[in-house]
């Protein structure tokens, strides 16, 4: 049985996520929303595509558990890939990072934009 404070924390988090997707995707040229076990600072600097063409990357979302962000990841692509700036394919394919490892115990949502 899930817990139910848990639950709530999670939907809690969902919301403030897609509130700051929302906040940057209706004020940018082109956003991307990814998933990484770096820290966002070594995902961007490690990542000369992204350097070359985003200029800004935000953590939006941390957590222990990779399933969460996996799932949390896939949700926000789902809700935002209609925006015209959105730069996600959503294809079917695996992402290269779903096999993602982690230095520090934490995955993270981000969103990288222009």
């Amino acid at each position: 049985m899930m817990d139910v404070k848990f639950f709530v924390e999670e939907e809690m988090a969902k919301e403030k996520v897609f509130e700051e997707i929302a906040a940057i995707a209706n004020d940018c040229m082109s956003f991307k929303i990814g998933k990484t076990g770096q820290t966002v600072d070594d995902r961007y600097n490690n990542d000369e595509d992204y350097r070359s063409i985003y200029s800004y990357i935000k953590e939006l979302y941390a957590n222990k558990n990779k399933e969460i962000i996996d799932d949390l990841e896939a949700y926000c692509i789902d809700e935002f890939i209609e925006y015209l700036n959105c730069d996600n394919i959503k294809d079917g394919d695996k992402s290269i990072n779903d096999d993602m490892t982690t230095e520090d115990g934490l995955y993270r949502l981000y969103i990288v934009w222009r």
